[in-house]
């Protein structure tokens, strides 16, 4: 099975909090070129994960899906953004 690994900074309020783990869960859309589209939250436990796992998807390349002739076209995506210390 795949997947990504991302190294997201956590945020400072999660630190000033004292969290050592929480999950994100986002919606990305590609288009078909391969650039990010819209990125929507779907599950956010607070503390500024949220728009620090949008901030992270930002930084990240994404390869568009392929039709059934193998030419790319939008798509989209829903990814498990785990932040951990």
């Amino acid at each position: 099975m795949g997947g990504f690994a991302w190294a997201c900074p956590f945020p400072p309020a999660a630190d000033a909090a004292g969290i050592d783990l929480a999950v994100v869960q986002l919606k990305i859309r590609v288009s078909g070129r391969g650039t990010l589209g819209e990125v929507d939250v779907l599950a956010d436990p607070g503390h500024g994960f949220g728009a620090a796992a949008r901030r992270c998807a930002a930084g990240q390349r994404f390869v568009p899906a392929l039709d059934r002739n193998g030419a790319p076209v939008p798509g989209e995506i829903v990814v498990r953004v785990r932040f951990t210390r």
